[in-house]
Parts: structure tokens; sequence; C-alpha cells
């Protein structure tokens, strides 16, 4: 297998035909036209749940290209842990900015929640799917093999039981990071912070509250502070 880098794209299971894979639309515009890959070419596939594909290009055709598989095998995560990230909506695109990076670093799923002092309460599925394509942009880009999920939630407290620990980013909070946990998820507010019943609510289902800084942090740097001190912690 070569271990050299390279690019990486998606595709769907209707896709594969028995020991050959054909590519159309973007993919197949992008190879042929951006990266120029002519016939006898090796390139890289996945179907997102940890598959990949080394093919070689056998043909190119109209708004076709031809592949046979040469090896398929299961990719593992990088990522000891299971890290999950909740995030209170945010304007902008920083939820996008969000998502695309903490799906570099090896979040798997993302929770999106109401709070309190959200700006933004609620998504439609267009918007779901909106996060969904970049977190599939970013997997690709980073060279990772699984689709980070993404969902709503209208009580984030529902989602506890699913964990083994569950962080809070908190400038003031007290608690350390506990060793030996595997399942975890981490909880970022608005930039208004969580409001007093929510913490209150946080506490008594088990969160521990942690700061990433002593510093105050926007809510998307706290995320990306806090995916990478969890993720060092239990990493190293």
């Amino acid at each position: 297998m070569n271990s050299e880098p390279h690019n990486l794209f998606l595709i769907k299971e209707e896709q594969i035909q028995n020991s050959q894979i054909i590519l159309t639309g973007s993919e197949y515009h992008h190879i042929k036209n951006v990266l120029r890959k002519k016939p006898g070419d090796i390139i890289y596939l996945t179907d997102g749940s940890g598959i990949q594909f080394q093919v070689v290009i056998e043909n190119i055709i109209q708004n076709a290209m031809v592949c046979k598989i040469l090896e398929k095998r299961k990719i593992p995560r990088t990522n000891i842990i299971n890290l999950d990230l909740g995030i209170a909506p945010l304007k902008g695109g920083r939820t996008d900015f969000i998502i695309e990076k903490g799906t570099e670093l090896g979040v798997r799923k993302f929770i999106l929640f109401n709070s309190k002092f959200s700006v933004i309460k609620n998504f439609s599925q267009a918007r779901i799917e909106h996060f969904k394509r970049i977190g599939i942009s970013a997997m690709l880009q980073s060279q990772q093999y699984y689709i980070p999920e993404v969902k709503f939630s209208n009580d984030i407290t529902e989602e506890f039981s699913n964990y083994d620990l569950v962080i809070v980013g908190d400038k003031n909070g007290n608690d350390r990071i506990v060793p030996g946990i595997k399942n975890i998820l981490l909880l970022i507010g608005p930039e208004g912070g969580f409001a007093p019943e929510e913490i209150d609510a946080f506490s008594k289902k088990g969160a521990k509250f942690t700061p990433f800084s002593k510093n105050r942090l926007r809510s998307e740097t706290a995320a990306i502070a806090g995916i990478v001190k969890i993720i060092s912690y239990y990493e190293q």
C-alpha cells in the first residue's frame, strides 16, 4: 500500500460494481480535469465507513471514469477515544469552523443543542445537511475514513447517558480530566455562556467543569482548545 499523501474521494455503495467503481459528477470532474489523472493512475476512495479502496483508473469515457479495485481494507480510527462535541449554534460561519476543525482533529459526532443564551435556536434539516457536507469535506481533506455524524438535540442532557464522561468548558471550573475514559462528550456554550439553571442541570447529571485556558475564550476557540486538550491527555 502506498503510504504517500494522496487525495481522497467519497463514493456511494451503488457506485461499486463487483470489482469496479464508477466515478461520475464532481469526483469525475476533479480527478480528470483538476488532478489530470489518466488511465493507469492509482487513486484512493472511501465509502465513509472506514473502508479504503485503492483503485487504478481503467478507462475514461464521457462523464464517467471506470476504476478497478486493487485493494480494499479497513482503516482504524486515528484517535483512541470516542470524543463527541455538543455545541450551542453560533452566528455566521463560526459553527462551520468548529465542525471543520473538529472533524480534522477527530471528533466523531457533533450535537447541536438549544441553550438559553443561544442567538440561533433551531436549524432546518437543510442547515443540518449543510453541516454534514462541511464534515465530509474536512474528513476527506484530513485523509480520514469515517463521516462525522451531525444531529440536533432539543435537550442535551438527554444525551449524557450515552457517555462515560461529560466535560463542560468553563473558565471558572476546577474539575480535572478523569483518566481511563474512552467515551466523552465535550460541551461548549454560546457566547453568553450557560445560564445558572443549565449549569445546575449539567452538574446534577454528573458533568465535570474544566477550564481550557486562563483567558476568556470565544466559543469556537474554546471548542478547539477543549478538543486538543482532551485528545492530548488521553492519547499520550
